[in-house]
């Protein structure tokens, strides 16, 4: 195989390495078809040669034997000698990959030569059979082409012979027909056989070679590109070969090392060197692998003896890799580990604090943890004072604080840091001297050297200053410090923007509810007022009245009841959220109040359809709780079950449970969608928030019950399937301290 050719297939497999050799790629066998006209071409000279020879042989021997037959067929020993020559002449002038073709065109023309000599009389039938046979397998040998081509030139060639013999032109004899007859269609088979044999052997030595040709080239490169280098020395530590590229621990290369000592390349002759002392421990028959840095760089070595035929210790062979990448990858990876955990952690610190202050110093704690740094000092821009003032400060003394907060850093006082602030998160400044500034000369006077301060900057106004540093000294900090002092900045300003937002949704949040407590008392008083003179009108106190106003009259009740409940729940609701709820703990007899709950809820929801079944489990311990709240709870249970059920019943029970009472209020109606479940307790949420819904309400009444519920320490769980009903479990203990009612 050329190297040209090598090297093509080689740049080919680098592309595609994998492949199988029996099943080449398309690429491959182009490569494979542009090689073999090459080979057709280089084979077209010899092959001219061979023939011209032959021909000259057996010529000389006929004429010396048969002269007349030899001048009777002279002329054709001409035509069989030009065809090769004119062959080996046209090679020049073809296209390589056209030489297989040129080669078949040759073989016809010197078959058609050999049939016309098959016409001479002289000529035996059997010798011409012999002929043509040796002329079908030769070009099985010689020529380098396709299975195809040498099936082609055997059938063209059995066609012109038999169609001789078929005209009889020839007369065969019955005793040799089968010889005459099977000889070239035998030769024919084998060499078509031979041919796809040479084809495939052809192929796989081509291949093979391309990828040897790839392996040596990237053995070659690895030798000299590699980062790993290895040496061989005697007993003496005199080295004896080196191998390796251009990082030898030395820097030299590896020519210049052969015949040195070991010894004269160490930087030092310390036994516990490590490089030496693995090499001394070699020559006594141990193996080792170490780290070391060589001139500003690390390596890992594998060290152990070699013997010689005796079996003795002939010196130390070994290899080193260069790992000062991964060294500094794994140092680059650890700081990456360092920033990533002190941003975790500060996100999780600060992203809790609910007020400015709080806020601060947090800042203060993780600034003073992740930098390591004495002191930490916290200013908040006043927007009337147009300056910064101290408004957390640690480790400092109690006096040197007071001392601070007397200060007022305004812009044009601290100039450098607030440009260098604006600009950067992170500003380092080395206080002068002489200092110039007021608060340059007040931290002299605390013994400050330095500082690193960090500027919050939430919506890309500078809001919060931090400055941290030591006492007499300066600061100890490096990139990865910046980073996380970087990180704590943009950190720190989302969670000081936060804690702004939550004291103006709190302070919002607090004028809203008492806004809507106030507007809930002031319609209360003159709907109560409707509602009494509503009752005196049905009671019939001012006269009677006609079935059709008695029905409109009702209906104002309801509606006017309904606006009531609604409007009471509004209060409730902004009671709640105003955290303006009380409990007043009583001993509840829970049988008696359960009766009471029924009267009440007979008279209140009579639907008809529905069925109220009201059941007690057992002798049931009395409960210390807030029998208001309880019944708020359970009438809003009840409400709402009767609400949402057509058909069916709606049952209230109460038994004894774990360390307290549980009441369930279960009813056959339509049910909740399993994607609502999660949502049915959020304030002013609705399963059908259509416009068209049946059933009214304005999603209150189920989160006032949560809230009342964990106000008096207990719990509430539901259970739905639609088309089947509901089922509510309201716990309650005996005994409970009332809890805070959590926030939403």
């Amino acid at each position: 195989m050329t190297q040209k050719w090598r090297s093509r297939l080689g740049a080919h497999n680098r592309r595609f390495a994998g492949h199988p050799v029996s099943a080449p790629s398309s690429d491959e066998a182009a490569i494979f078809e542009q090689y073999r006209g090459e080979l057709a071409a280089q084979v077209i000279p010899a092959t001219a040669a061979i023939i011209v020879s032959a021909v000259a042989l057996y010529g000389a021997v006929e004429w010396l034997v048969r002269r007349p037959v030899f001048y009777e067929s002279l002329p054709l020993y001409l035509v069989e000698i030009a065809i090769p020559l004119g062959l080996a002449a046209l090679r020049r002038w073809i296209p390589l990959r056209r030489a297989p073709w040129l080669l078949l065109l040759g073989d016809f023309l010197f078959t058609l030569v050999l049939i016309a000599q098959f016409l001479v009389p002289s000529t035996t039938i059997s010798g011409a059979a012999v002929i043509l046979s040796l002329k079908i397998l030769a070009p099985a040998l010689f020529f380098p082409w396709a299975p195809t081509f040498q099936a082609i030139a055997a059938s063209y060639t059995l066609l012109l012979y038999y169609g001789v013999l078929a005209l009889g032109v020839r007369e065969v004899r019955p005793d040799t027909l089968v010889h005459q007859l099977g000889g070239p269609l035998v030769a024919s088979v084998f060499s078509v056989a031979g041919a796809f044999v040479a084809e495939r052997l052809r192929r796989e030595v081509f291949l093979r070679g391309g990828r040897l040709q790839q392996a040596e080239q990237q053995l070659g490169l690895l030798v000299r590109r590699s980062p790993i280098a290895l040496w061989m020395t005697d007993r003496d530590l005199r080295i004896v070969a080196a191998l390796g590229g251009p990082n030898l621990p030395t820097g030299e290369r590896p020519a210049d090392l052969i015949g040195r000592r070991f010894t004269e390349l160490l930087p030092t002759l310390d036994p516990q060197f490590p490089p030496l002392r693995a090499h001394l421990d070699a020559l006594e028959g141990k193996s080792a692998v170490y780290e070391f840095p060589w001139e500003q760089r690390h390596f890992v070595a594998h060290v152990e003896p070699w013997y010689d035929p005796r079996g003795q210790v002939g010196g130390v062979v070994a290899v080193a890799w260069d790992i000062t990448d991964r060294k500094q990858a794994e140092l680059l990876q650890q700081r990456e580990i360092q920033v990533a955990h002190a941003l975790a952690r500060t996100g999780e610190v600060l992203l809790g604090s609910r007020d400015i202050r709080e806020t601060l110093e947090r800042v203060c704690h993780l600034t003073q943890e992740f930098l390591g740094t004495e002191f930490c000092l916290g200013y908040v821009w006043n927007e009337e004072k147009q300056a910064f003032e101290l408004l957390v400060a640690t480790g400092m003394r109690p006096d040197a604080v007071e001392e601070l907060k007397m200060f007022v850093a305004r812009p044009n006082d601290i100039a450098p840091m607030y440009r260098g602030l604006n600009e950067h998160p992170v500003y380092r400044f080395r206080i002068p001297s002489p200092p110039k500034f007021a608060w340059e000369k007040l931290a002299e006077r605390f013994g400050f050297k330095e500082f690193l301060s960090i500027g919050i900057r939430p919506r890309g106004q500078l809001a919060a200053i931090v400055s941290t540093g030591y006492r007499d000294r300066p600061l100890a900090t490096d990139d990865t410090s910046d980073r996380v002092a970087a990180g704590i900045a943009n950190l720190a300003a989302l969670a000081l923007e936060n804690a702004r937002l939550m004291e103006d949704l709190e302070r919002a949040s607090r004028i809203k509810s008492e806004f809507v407590a106030t507007m809930s008392h002031e319609l209360r008083t003159p709907l109560n007022v409707i509602l009494g003179y509503g009752s005196l009108l049905l009671d019939g106190t001012f006269g009677s009245l006609t079935e059709e106003q008695l029905d409109v009259l009702k209906r104002a009740q309801a509606s006017a009841q309904h606006l009531l409940e609604l409007i009471t729940m509004t209060l409730d609701f902004s009671r709640l959220e105003a955290r303006q709820v009380s409990v007043h703990r009583e001993t509840l007899d829970v049988r008696a109040f359960l009766q009471q709950i029924e009267e009440e809820a007979r008279g209140t929801w009579n639907k008809p359809g529905v069925e109220l079944e009201f059941q007690v489990v057992g002798e049931l311990p009395p409960l210390r709780t807030d029998p208001i709240k309880v019944a708020v709870i359970l009438k809003n249970l009840i409400g709402n079950a009767v609400k949402f059920t057509e058909h069916g019943s709606v049952s209230v029970r109460a038994r004894a449970g774990k360390d307290g009472i549980e009441f369930l209020v279960a009813d056959t109606g339509i049910g909740i969608p399993p994607e609502a479940l999660p949502h049915i307790f959020e304030p002013f949420w609705q399963a059908d928030s259509s416009s068209t819904r049946r059933h009214g309400g304005v999603g209150l009444g189920l989160y006032i019950v949560q809230r009342l519920v964990e106000l008096l320490g207990g719990t509430i769980h539901v259970e739905s399937q639609v088309g089947h009903g509901t089922t509510f479990s309201v716990w309650l203990p005996f005994d409970a301290e009332p809890q805070l009612a959590k926030q939403p």
